[in-house]
């Protein structure tokens, strides 16, 4: 979107003879104040994007000087809106033959609507037509993808501006064929590092109505899926910077996407000491042959499912936000293979993270994680949709907080060769704290595995990651900032937290640099 922004000069002299330095403007449109303020001598702008509609209107600057001299001057202005859109449906498949194109062109003056194919013109109309939706014949082609593109070109002022671009990939198949095709309007794409990039793409198998799939970056497979469904969304989240090839393949059809990936300009890395397992599932589908995960580092530690674990609606899916998650519908459970209260946290500390989210709630007091065990006493963790218990020999601590949110939830147990406390997180911030002696156990006699599912709600998992020792306070914010979803938010978490001096110190004097808009008190 172009701005309208208005520059003038502005210059003067008293009675005296002396220069006037500035003077209080009003921007009206029609009788109407939209701005004031002051302006000085030499150049000014004033952005009136923001201000104008649609069509023609008329903006009046006038300037007072100290002295109650005043100047006016007037512009028209003209706001134009040139876009297109279209509904054309390319998850479909078409038979050799002519396909109608649709599209709907905005903008009431005279345009021209181009249209590409695989990189070459191949139509133009002009068109004074606005909001009226139109059709374009394209003429039949070979067996296989052809990149549609359609756009709008117009002159302004003597300027010549450009709508959006419209890309739809078109399969034409030709009933004697019996080679694959593949759909996806991606080709060189730029995506920046940690960012999550939907390539989304559609299949076609003259052989079989479930085509098997492979998607491989840089050579390397990383998936293989057999499609339940022709169109499909590859949640691409890289880490490494640079170029790379990303292979979509069915069967001796291969569509290959070359990828820039843009390095993030901050110095960010997850805590990698004493992880035990890492459950990300952004990148893994429900059609994967692999679906259920296997941690990389230890094959041991895995997912199952109940028998009755709903595929279509939980399992891998996509948020409103477009970020991936693992979900559980009420009656379906999942489990980790992993024990997480089996060693002596108080001799070797532990660290565990959680980042999910509940909803459809039936009851208040419904449990949806258990990881506990015991005869007398549960020792272990107990999540509920309102709260979550980490549960000793002893003693429990009690950590609230919502349902209906994405919580990014934590508790570290510090090795009582340091301070011994159980810390709980909320956002990489220190919750509920809850110290323990040497009669304190958080260790099971019976270790049990990591079950989440309830009768009583959904469970979306982002992220799950546990640690067989304790983690410093650096190291939690470290890994609050890496585990972001967004380089967007990455960059945010990191830019929020840099309360730290050059020695990596925090400091009265940091902090107050940092936070200016905090009381610091020095005692």
């Amino acid at each position: 979107n172009d701005k309208a922004i208005i520059k003038y000069r502005f210059s003067g002299q008293d009675s005296s003879g002396d220069e006037v330095t500035e003077g209080t403007y009003t921007w009206k449109i029609g009788k109407q104040v939209i701005a004031t303020g002051i302006a000085v001598s030499g150049e000014n702008s004033f952005d009136c994007t923001n201000f104008i509609s649609l069509g023609s209107q008329k903006l009046t600057l006038s300037i007072v000087d100290d002295a109650g001299s005043l100047a006016t001057k007037s512009w028209t202005v003209q706001k134009v809106d040139i876009r297109l859109e279209s509904s054309f449906n390319d998850k479909l498949t078409y038979p050799l033959g002519e396909v109608s194109f649709d599209y709907t062109p905005y903008g009431a003056i005279s345009k021209d609507v181009h249209f590409k194919l695989d990189g070459t013109e191949i139509y133009k109309v002009t068109t004074t037509a606005s909001g009226i939706p139109m059709a374009y014949n394209i003429q039949p082609q070979t067996h296989g993808a052809h990149l549609i593109e359609a756009y709008i070109t117009a002159e302004i002022n003597g300027s010549v501006v450009e709508s959006n671009h419209i890309y739809k990939d078109i399969i034409w198949y030709d009933v004697t064929s019996d080679v694959p095709v593949i759909g996806c309007v991606s080709s060189d794409i730029t995506v920046q590092q940690y960012d999550t990039e939907s390539i989304i793409y559609t299949v076609y198998d003259p052989k079989t109505e479930t085509p098997t799939v492979t998607l491989a970056i840089d050579g390397k497979i990383i998936s293989t899926l057999q499609l339940d469904s022709n169109t499909q969304t590859w949640q691409y989240k890289p880490t490494d910077v640079g170029s790379h090839v990303l292979t979509i393949t069915c069967r001796d059809t291969v569509k290959i996407i070359n990828v820039t990936v843009q390095k993030l300009d901050i110095n960010v890395e997850p805590v990698t000491a004493g992880l035990q397992f890492d459950f990300n599932p952004v990148g893994k589908s429900n059609n994967d042959t692999n679906r259920l995960w296997v941690y990389k580092d230890n094959s041991d530690i895995k997912m199952t499912v109940s028998d009755n674990f709903d595929w279509e609606n939980g399992g891998y899916q996509i948020d409103e936000n477009g970020d991936q998650y693992f979900g559980i519908k009420a009656g379906t459970t999942a489990t980790i293979s992993y024990n997480l209260f089996a060693d002596d946290a108080r001799r070797n500390g532990k660290e565990f993270k959680f980042i999910f989210k509940t909803s459809n709630v039936a009851r208040a007091d419904a449990t949806f994680l258990t990881c506990q065990s015991g005869d007398t006493t549960q020792i272990g963790l107990q999540m509920n949709v309102h709260e979550a218990y980490i549960k000793s020999s002893s003693k429990s601590l009690y950590v609230p907080y919502s349902e209906e949110d994405i919580i990014e939830w934590e508790f570290n147990i510090s090795k009582d060769s340091d301070i011994p406390i159980v810390m709980s997180y909320e956002d990489g911030t220190p919750c509920r704290p809850m110290s323990y002696t040497s009669d304190y156990s958080f260790t099971q006699e019976t270790p049990a595995p990591i079950t989440i599912g309830s009768p009583d709600c959904d469970v979306a998992i982002y992220r799950m990651k546990a640690y067989n020792t304790s983690l410093t306070t650096k190291a939690i914010l470290s890994n609050f900032i890496a585990d972001a979803r967004t380089a967007t938010e990455m960059i945010d978490r990191y830019k929020r937290n840099q309360i730290y001096d050059e020695n990596q110190m925090l400091t009265p004097e940091s902090v107050a640099a940092a936070c200016p808009n905090m009381r610091v008190i020095k005692i």
